[in-house]
């Protein structure tokens, strides 16, 4: 195969796959700005993540000090 014909052949494939794959072509902007949001989403998502954790957390801890204030507030400090 000489070059000239796969040249013509890469023209022809090139051309064929444009008409077949062109109504899924994004505009560049467009698709800049998708991952943009997509990107400001996972930030959000982590962030939102982690406030979840320390929530949950800080809740057990301050759960976990009322039982023990309850506790010594009914039973008080007894010596053994």
């Amino acid at each position: 195969m000489t070059p000239e014909e796969r040249i013509a052949i890469k023209d022809v494939i090139k051309e064929a796959m444009k008409e077949e794959t062109h109504e899924f072509w994004i505009d560049r902007e467009t698709h800049y700005k998708q991952h943009e949001f997509i990107s400001s989403w996972m930030l959000w998502s982590d962030r939102i993540s982690s406030t979840v954790v320390s929530s949950i957390v800080k809740g057990l801890v301050i759960f976990i000090l009322g039982l023990l204030a309850i506790g010594f507030a009914i039973f008080g400090f007894k010596k053994g």
